[in-house]
Formats: structure tokens, sequence, C-alpha cells
């Protein structure tokens, strides 16, 4: 490795370099599937959503003009509903015998959301670690 390169990378001790190699983090498939993939699925929407925009602007005849509103809200509410079902994490305190299914709601908790296995599992908690007074 070239000196410039060299110098731009942290200077750790071998103790933190011990830590960090034994504590790596999240597997690479719960980060990609929690964190990695959203602002592509986002960017998938968008060029879906432009894409059956454009389509009918290019049919041109008024009936066709007249669907853009009704499609394209039918359009987002779909991606909304995907993301939901992907990512949906419920407010904290929120518990899964209080949910109710609602057309802005469908899902408790999104299917790659970090917690999904422990709600599957009935041992999933939305309880927070930190108490706020301790902040106060």
């Amino acid at each position: 490795m070239t000196p410039s390169r060299q110098s731009l990378l942290p200077k750790l001790s071998p103790t933190e370099r011990r830590r960090l190699i034994d504590e790596p983090g999240l597997p690479w498939k719960e980060w990609a599937l929690g964190t990695g993939l959203k602002p592509w699925v986002g960017l998938l929407f968008l060029i879906l959503d432009g894409w059956t925009l454009i389509s009918i602007i290019e049919v041109g005849r008024p009936w066709a003009l007249a669907l853009v509103g009704p499609v394209m809200v039918f359009a987002i509410y779909l991606n909304y509903l995907l993301w939901q079902f992907l990512w949906r994490r419920p407010s904290e305190g929120a518990r899964p015998v209080d949910f109710r299914r609602t057309w802005l709601h469908p899902f408790y908790l999104g299917r790659w959301d970090p917690g999904y296995r422990e709600y599957r599992e009935g041992s999933y908690s939305n309880e927070s670690s930190v108490d706020a007074r301790e902040f106060l």
C-alpha cells in the first residue's frame, strides 16, 4: 500500500483492531435487507412511477390523460404498501395486541425489519432499552 493511502486509514491500537475483528456488526444479508436496499427500492419506485406516467401521457388521447391522476394515486399507494410490507417499524411502545389493520397500516412489522423474526416467534418487544429519565 502506498504511503498516501496508508495515511487515509485510521490509526488503531492492536486492542481496538482485535475488538473490531471480534465484533464485526450485522451479517451482510441483514444489513442489505434492513438498510442497504432502501434507497435502491425507492429509486425503483420512482423509475416505475415515471415510466407509468410517461406511458400514459404518450398515448395522448383525452381518455388516457384523464387516467393519469387515478393511476398515479394507485401506483403510489402500491409503492407505500410494498414499503410497509418490507420495512414498517411501529412507533415506540406500540404493542402487537393493540394493532388493528387499516388502509394506512396493513402490517404491524415489515418482513425485512430486524425484529421480524422475534415478532413471529412471539418474543418481540418494542420497548426502548433506554430510559428517557437518564437524559434529564
